[in-house]
């Protein structure tokens, strides 16, 4: 499955399709090319599979930035 990082509802970071790997997804802070204001955000983790299908999200979480 692919990692989809959403922040506020919205796709952020989309990794790669890698079988059988683990690693990690880095995130800059910014959406859709803007950084985004300081203050708490909604940020879930969701795989998708090859097909598009979407499991269960991970989180929601908050995260702060300054």
């Amino acid at each position: 499955a692919r990692p989809l990082l959403l922040v506020d509802g919205r796709r952020a970071v989309r990794g790669r399709l890698r079988e059988g790997q683990t690693g990690e997804l880095l995130w800059n802070g910014r959406l859709h090319g803007r950084k985004l204001r300081p203050g708490p955000h909604r940020v879930e983790l969701v795989a998708v599979d090859r097909a598009g299908n979407r499991g269960r999200p991970a989180g929601p979480f908050t995260v702060v930035l300054e």
